[in-house]
Formats: structure tokens, sequence, C-alpha cells
């Protein structure tokens, strides 16, 4: 073995799973920090964020997962100086009386595909009793087991769907996270958020 071997990071992260998720995590967060300082550097985008001082966060979890999800992506707004107001009791009503620029769902599902407790009434009143929301414009991020099979995500996917059939517009997504494919469903979420919002500017 040569000794231009250490030198190389790759060596350390092919070899030692720990230090290749460590290496991993550390990269993501690099281009997560750079998303950042881009989305504030560029005037557009300054522009945009001017735009989105007002984003409903919205989560439902069953086990935790989604809050720790919807913890770093808050923690990524919030550094992107943008207002987040995050709702774990919602009610349809609050999509009239807050009239956010950005409603932001993060939720889990239960193995038969249903969403948690929390947001069974939400989901029932977007369908029961529609606010009026002319404008509003959503994304949904969701968190399931593909092992489950058709009920993958199934109760995000549906609240996704009741959202459209109201008048919202989906800007992105929905990003469906799979637990069979990663344990780090942050990192999935904030890369899709630090694509969303450049994105918004054209929309």
């Amino acid at each position: 073995m040569g000794p231009d071997v250490w030198r190389n990071p790759d060596y350390y992260k092919n070899k030692y799973p720990k230090i290749k998720k460590w290496f991993w995590s550390f990269e993501n967060q690099a281009k997560a920090d750079l998303s950042a300082f881009q989305l504030r550097s560029n005037s557009t985008n300054r522009n945009l964020i001017q735009r989105l001082q007002n984003i409903l966060l919205i989560v439902g979890s069953v086990f935790g997962a989604a809050h720790a999800v919807a913890d770093d992506v808050g923690q990524r707004l919030s550094e992107l100086d943008l207002k987040v107001t995050r709702n774990e009791s919602p009610e349809a009503s609050d999509l009239e009386a807050q009239e956010p620029d950005l409603l932001l769902v993060i939720t889990s599902t239960t193995g038969s595909g249903d969403l948690p407790e929390e947001l069974v009434p939400f989901y029932s009143q977007l369908q029961d009793t529609p606010p009026r929301i002319a404008g509003l414009r959503f994304t949904v991020i969701v968190l399931g087991d593909s092992s489950y099979g058709e009920t993958f995500c199934g109760g995000g996917l549906a609240l996704d769907a009741a959202l459209e059939d109201i008048g919202a517009q989906r800007v992105a997504g929905p990003l469906q996270i799979d637990a069979i494919e990663t344990d780090e469903p942050e990192t999935i979420a904030l890369d899709f958020i630090n694509e969303l919002l450049p994105s918004l500017q054209n929309q």
C-alpha cells in the first residue's frame, strides 16, 4: 500500500462505514451551506426571499421522524431569514387565517398508509369544509416505508391530492422518502428544499 492511499478520502469512506457516513453528512452540509449563501448573495433570490416571509410548516409524525425532518428544514429556512410558523395541530381554517406565501407539509404515514392522528382532522376539513385559498402554493414531503407495498406514503399523497382539489398550486413534489433506502431523511428533505426555493422565482 503506497503512501498516497492514506491521502485519499475515498479510502477512508470505503473502508470504515462510520467515517463514510461522516464524510457523507459533511459533504451534504457543505452543499446546504453553499446553497444558503447563494440564496442570500444573489439579488434575484433576495427578492424571492422577501416574497416568502410567511411560510406555514404543517407537521405530523407517527414515531417522531417527521418531527426531526421538520426541525432541520425549519432551521434551514430560518437561516435564510424566512419567517416560519410551525403547526402540529392544524385546522383547514388556518390556511385562510394565516394566508401563507407557501404551505409546506411534512408528514409520516402508518403502515396501513394512514396519516398521523394530528393531521386527520385537517385532511377531513379540507374535504368537508374547504377553505378559500386563492393563490396558495404548497408542497408535501412524505415519509414512508415501501415494504408495506401499495400503502407506501398513502396518507401524505392523499393530503397532497386534497390540497390540489381545493385549488392550491403544487410547486413541487410530492417528495416521497423511503425508510428502506435511507436512514437520513433529513438530508433528502434539505436537498429538496434547497432546490425548491430558487425555482419559486419563476412560479
